[in-house]
């Protein structure tokens, strides 16, 4: 839990850092993988304008497998939703998942 926690913090300083120009989006997302799994959780988007193709990033709470996975995903952002496909990494598991996403920004 400690590592994830670790490894979500910098990926999300980087982005953060790396978009500092930018108008950074913030959102609450649901996803559901390529396995069935449904998560949330929250992300950071490389702009909060709509009608744009974004790039996300954040931490997953997956539901059924009751642990935390780092995001990282390209979408579009609507007037305050984003949609988009995102790539998971459990950690514990050792297991990698495509994950279609919605997000409320």
């Amino acid at each position: 839990m400690k590592k994830i926690t670790i490894i979500a913090a910098i990926i999300t300083s980087m982005f953060a850092a790396s978009t500092a120009s930018a108008e950074v989006g913030i959102g609450l997302a649901i996803s559901l993988n390529t396995k069935g799994e449904v998560g949330a959780g929250p992300r950071l988007f490389t702009s909060k304008r709509s009608e744009k193709i974004v790039g996300s990033v954040g931490v997953n709470y997956n539901f059924t497998r009751k642990d935390f996975e780092p995001m990282i995903g390209l979408g579009y952002t609507l007037d305050n939703t984003f949609i988009g496909a995102e790539a998971a990494y459990n950690i514990k598991a050792q297991d990698f998942n495509l994950n279609g996403t919605f997000a409320i920004r």
